[in-house]
């Protein structure tokens, strides 16, 4: 069951009031990469210009907030986040608004098969090319990719839509041998 726009905003909406009244931005390095807040308007409107589709995977998902807005969309929404503390409260707001479709996984994306996925969403905060993202994308792409934000994209993958939302650069890549 998808869960509707208002309750999503206002959950995470009530959260990040809880981390600043704890001297805390929305936003933390994990190890792995950095998480920071996504605008919940400016996602909901890249998912309705993506469309509906089968099964989506939001790779470093955070907080989990693009997975269950994602859910509204897709059949199966996933996430995959490296960050414990932000896994833990993807899952908890998740079974707190009733997001049956979305999964969350604790868990490096790089092992993680993401053959399959229609859509494979992915906010980056460096060049793919580090940590073999770009060829984990190039080997295992299937459906298409949504990069978030103007800056690295992909190299070696087909530009099939370039759009914007809010100011933000969206693009939408396939694999050329797929």
């Amino acid at each position: 069951m998808a869960v509707k726009y208002e309750s999503i905003n206002g959950s995470y909406d009530s959260f990040y009031r809880s981390l600043l009244k704890k001297g805390k931005l929305p936003m933390k390095d994990t190890g792995k990469g950095f998480w920071n807040a996504a605008d919940t308007k400016t996602i909901w409107q890249v998912l309705e210009k993506i469309g509906p589709h089968g099964k989506f995977i939001d790779l470093g998902s955070g907080d989990g907030k693009v997975v269950l807005l994602a859910s509204n969309f897709a059949k199966k929404a996933v996430g995959i986040e490296w960050d414990s503390e932000l896994h833990s409260i993807a899952v908890n707001l998740a079974a707190k608004l009733g997001a049956k479709n979305a999964e969350f996984i604790n868990g490096d994306f790089n092992s993680h098969f993401i053959s399959g996925y229609d859509v494979v969403f992915l906010n980056p905060d460096k060049p793919l090319f580090r940590d073999s993202v770009e060829d984990k994308l190039a080997g295992e792409l299937t459906g298409k990719l949504v990069v978030f934000g103007p800056h690295f994209h992909p190299n070696s993958l087909k530009k099939v839509d370039e759009f914007f939302v809010n100011d933000t650069l969206i693009g939408v890549y396939r694999n050329h041998s797929k």
